[in-house]
């Protein structure tokens, strides 16, 4: 098996009242070795985000109280993930996970 090479760039923004917007490009490269058996994988891009909010930071009495929405493959991009001697296998596509914290 070959390993994909796999780059990412990202852009955050937080706001000031306790909310932060982060968009995330995932780059995943080529592969093209025969001297595994395995079929080309060709290169795909996908896009993350993530929304999150420190309640805290706008009300003192939730301090410690946050919340977050990951978002993976934002696009639902479908796209080959690796190629085995023993089959491809598919990219997972749209994910998406919320979650509430809470620190003390």
């Amino acid at each position: 098996m070959c390993r994909r090479a796999t780059s990412a760039n990202s852009a955050a923004v937080n706001m000031p009242n306790g909310a932060t917007n982060s968009l995330l490009g995932r780059v995943h490269g080529a592969v093209d070795d025969r001297s595994v058996y395995t079929p080309a994988v060709p290169a795909s891009t996908v896009f993350d985000a993530v929304l999150s909010y420190d309640f805290g930071m706008r009300y003192q009495q939730w301090k410690g109280l946050s919340a977050a929405v990951n978002v993976n493959n934002v696009f639902d991009k479908t796209y080959v993930s690796l190629c085995t001697a023993g089959g491809c296998r598919w990219a997972l596509g749209r994910t998406v996970l919320a979650t509430l914290t809470y620190r003390w």
